[in-house]
């Protein structure tokens, strides 16, 4: 047996000579790598200086046919080629099948009485009016060419079918991503053949022939006119992405106004909107811009995209944001640099450390988290979006698996059967009346966007009062809102005139899209503002306690130190409801105590009979 010293002398000598011979390897496989590059090299020089002795062999001269006055590069041998056949006379290779041709014909006439009598023709064709003689002449010889080809061999097994004649021509040229059938009709991105009669849209069917199409509509149209906001004058017209000249006379669809009529609109916006003022989310500032949706009076130098803020000037960013926002505070799914300017929707000030985007990461575990939360949130109480952390504050909108027990609310899951469920429900509405977004059971009712008539007897959700019972709402508002002031983002001017999807006349003069008050007139706000907004541009519904905060979706200062909602609940002004009745009824057993004996949505009814006031908003 070795001692250990002994062992640490062998071990030592023998990586000793391991790295001896690993270098010697090294050393010659490094030399051969070496000669390798060499002999690459050597040989790479020996072959450009190859091509080099090539070309210069090859001589290239232009040669101008005799007849026609067409030029062509060629190289010397072929000019000499040619000028021996054709009598010393160079000529193109359109001419040379018609000189050819004629030679043919003629038999008692030399090749050089064919040239010039050739050249006499084409300087008697070149000697008109014509915009472009030599083209002219050359489509003309073209075609000629063609049929004498095709003439020839018209009993030829090789060229027997149509497909292998000659197919080249001036008909066919077509654009970008177009067919052949485009020539003629001038069509757009992505169209078939059968649009060479209608001037199709944009991802139309062959149907659409007849009908003029609109966006993405099958042949089933012929017969009914189109859907997706066109009226029947399209099958006329042939309408584009969203408007038709056929407007002119009908008035626009969604969310354009009658100063279309003058300029036929296109997606979004036209000029016409400087003056009545811009539609879904834009300011007076983007007369000048031509501004696009959601952007603010900065967007005037740089026209910016989807959601920009005002430290956009300078870096014009794009949607879904580019490196330059870490200087200038982020948007819509924020990077790193909300550290300085305080987040937007659906954002708290934690998330200064770790900058999450919507539907956030781990790192939200220490912060607390925001919209689309995490398991971090069973610390924290959570917010819009919760998980099981609600179970002891009463969950809000868009709940998990824990609603099973407690009755869920917006977006819910199966245990909704026996509740009655109420924004986006499942197959139990059938029994229930569902409300927005709606199931089967309104085949008998005949809903409108959001609400059927079954609501007169419970008193709908989604942000309608007990006024609706009366009057059936439409989307978002009805005329029994002149009491109660309107929901969703609307002012009073909708007293008189009940307003449509997002729009009414009356806004004509004040130029608000969904969710603007008069105060936007001066500022141009986006949705849901009011003119706390002057100085901090909030974002989704915020008030005036965000002046100094900027905070989230639907926050106020009290949020900075909770997150949640509860601390806003405490002095129990207009909403003390809700804190009532969370008292005596933790872990959320509320909605299941009021719930099991009030089935189809007798709780609603139950509880907004005596709080009115528009107490109904805390839903």
């Amino acid at each position: 047996m070795f001692t250990q010293n002994e062992q640490q002398v062998f071990l030592r000598r023998a990586v000793s000579d391991l790295s001896k011979e690993i270098e010697r390897h090294k050393l010659s496989i490094n030399e051969e790598v070496e000669e390798m590059k060499m002999s690459r090299i050597e040989e790479e020089e020996e072959e450009e200086e190859e091509e080099e002795e090539e070309e210069e062999e090859v001589v290239i001269e232009q040669a101008e046919c005799r007849c026609c006055g067409l030029k062509e590069e060629c190289t010397k041998p072929y000019i000499l080629e040619v000028q021996t056949f054709f009598s010393g006379k160079w000529v193109c290779g359109l001419c040379s099948e018609a000189v050819k041709e004629r030679a043919l014909k003629f038999p008692d006439i030399s090749i050089g009485q064919a040239v010039e009598f050739h050249r006499e023709f084409c300087d008697a064709f070149n000697a008109t009016t014509r915009l472009n003689p030599k083209l002219s002449l050359t489509t003309s010889m073209r075609r000629i060419a063609r049929k004498s080809f095709e003439k020839r061999t018209h009993d030829s097994t090789d060229f027997g079918s149509s497909s292998n004649r000659l197919s080249r021509s001036e008909e066919n040229g077509p654009t970008d991503g177009f067919n052949k059938a485009q020539e003629e009709n001038g069509p757009t991105d992505g169209f078939n053949e059968a649009q060479e009669e209608n001037g199709p849209t944009d991802g139309f069917n062959e149907a659409q022939e007849e009908n003029g199409p609109t966006d993405g509509f099958n042949k089933a149209q012929e017969e009914n006119g189109p859907t997706d906001g066109f009226n029947k004058a399209q099958e006329e017209i042939g309408p584009t992405d969203g408007f038709n000249k056929a407007q002119e006379e009908n008035g626009p669809t969604d969310g354009f106004n009658e100063a279309q009529e003058e300029n036929g609109p296109t997606d979004g916006f036209n000029k016409a909107q400087e003056e009545n003022g811009p539609t879904d989310g834009f300011n007076k500032a983007q007369e000048e811009n031509g501004p696009t949706d959601g952007f603010n009076e900065a967007q005037e130098e740089n026209g910016p995209t989807d959601g920009f803020n005002e430290a956009q000037e300078e870096n014009g960013p794009t949607d879904g944001f580019n490196k330059a926002q870490e200087e200038n505070g982020p948007t819509d799914g924020f990077n790193k640099a909300q550290e300085e300017n305080g987040p937007t929707d659906g954002f708290n000030e934690a998330q200064e450390e770790n900058g999450p985007t919507d539907g956030f990461n781990e790192a939200q575990e220490e912060n607390g988290p925001t919209d689309g939360f995490n398991k971090a949130q069973e610390e924290n109480g959570p917010t819009d979006g919760f998980n099981k952390a609600q179970e002891e504050i009463g969950p809000t909108d868009g709940f998990n698996k824990a609603q099973e027990e407690n009755g869920p609310t917006d977006g819910f899951n199966e245990a909704q059967e026996e509740n009655g469920p109420t924004d986006g429900f499942n197959k139990a509405q059938e029994e229930n009346g569902p409300t927005d977004g709606f199931n089967k059971a309104q085949e008998e009712n005949g809903p409108t966007d959001g609400f059927n008539e079954a609501q007169e007897e419970n008193g709908p959700t989604d942000g309608f009062n007990e006024a609706q019972e009366e009057n059936g709402p439409t989307d978002g508002f009805n005329k029994a809102q002149e009491e109660n002031g309107p929901t969703d983002g609307f002012n009073k001017a909708q007293e008189e005139i009940g307003p449509t999807d997002g729009f009414n006349k009356a806004q004509e003069e004040n130029g608000p899209t969904d969710g603007f008050n008069k105060a936007q007139e001066e500022i141009g706000r986006t949705d849901g503002f009011n003119k706390a907004q002057e100085e901090n541009g909030p974002t989704d519904g915020f008030n005036e306690a965000q002046e100094e905060n900027g905070p989230t979706d639907g926050f106020n200062k009290a949020q900075e130190d909770n997150g949640p909602t509860m601390d806003l609940i405490k002095p129990k002004k207009r909403l003390g409801l809700l804190m009532d009745l969370i008292k005596p009824r933790k872990r959320m057993g509320l909605l299941m105590d009021l719930m099991k004996p009030r089935k189809r949505m007798g709780l609603l009814m139950d509880l907004i009979k005596p709080r009115k006031i528009m107490g109904l908003r805390w839903i």
